[in-house]
């Protein structure tokens, strides 16, 4: 709303301004120049919120303003039967970690939008154990030493229904295949949750990682060149966390987990 604004809109935000808490004070901004356009604020506040207010003094212009900060869902009004797709970022999902990320960010994945380019998935580089002559095993799928993965929290613990798996987008840089497993964890510890030290994971020098925790909700199957498959998974296990495994590297779009919440 600007100096043109009617009666009945600042009326409106009139209703607006009562009960408003501050959760940064007054601070200084540097000039549009690239060098010093991005101003970048700490926040101190675990309140849960739905609106903020920006306060510019005495006037001028502000071209973006970014709010980072973790999604806190009101699960107590959602309807427990309802499917919702539980990892979606919008619904609190989180990226945990992943063994790889040179083109593109697991947290890609979980975007509530349809992906609009390869950049816009994770994609990994050539994984390191790629054998020179790939071998064709009798299941039909590639022997291959390794993979790599990622692993995503949902934004709450449910019953899994169904899994999507997007390739939009990678035509030529696709995974040969992919396979799923789920956790119920109390921990988004990365060494926890994979058997293997941060140090290796950043080094990418795994192979296979422990599965002591872990069950299977998709097996290693067969993917394609910018196509979304649906898998449907088996319902009765608590998950609270996915694996993404992708053999053996390239790039994938999106990621849907379909279910209802655990109350």
């Amino acid at each position: 709303m600007g100096s043109k604004a009617s009666p009945e809109e600042i009326k409106n935000v009139g209703n607006l301004t009562d009960n408003w808490e501050f959760i940064l004070g007054m601070k200084p901004l540097k000039p549009g120049t690239p060098e010093s356009r991005h101003n970048i604020f700490m926040i101190s506040n675990e309140k849960r919120w739905t609106h903020i207010r920006v306060n510019m003094h005495p006037d001028g212009g502000i071209s973006r303003l970014r709010v980072y900060g973790e999604v806190l869902v009101d699960w107590d009004s959602r309807d427990a039967k309802e499917i919702v797709d539980l990892v979606c970022v919008i619904n609190g999902g989180k990226a945990i970690g992943c063994s790889d990320s040179h083109f593109g960010k697991p947290i890609n994945l979980i975007a509530p939008s349809e992906s609009i380019g390869m950049y816009d998935g994770w994609e990994t580089s050539r994984n390191p154990n790629r054998p020179p002559i790939f071998k064709t095993g009798p299941d039909g799928k590639l022997e291959l030493p390794g993979m790599h993965w990622t692993i995503l929290k949902l934004g709450h613990p449910g019953m899994l229904s169904e899994i999507h798996v997007d390739t939009l987008h990678f035509k030529g840089n696709f995974p040969e295949s992919c396979a799923l497993e789920g956790c119920d964890a109390e921990t988004d510890d990365l060494e926890s949750l994979t058997g293997i030290s941060n140090k290796k994971v950043k080094s990418r020098k795994t192979k296979k990682l422990k599965s002591a925790d872990w069950f299977e909700l998709v097996p290693r199957t067969i993917l394609g060149p910018n196509e979304k498959r649906q898998f449907a998974v088996d319902e009765g296990k608590k998950v609270t966390h996915i694996r993404v495994s992708i053999y053996p590297d390239g790039g994938v779009s999106r990621i849907r987990a379909l279910g209802k919440i655990i109350i």
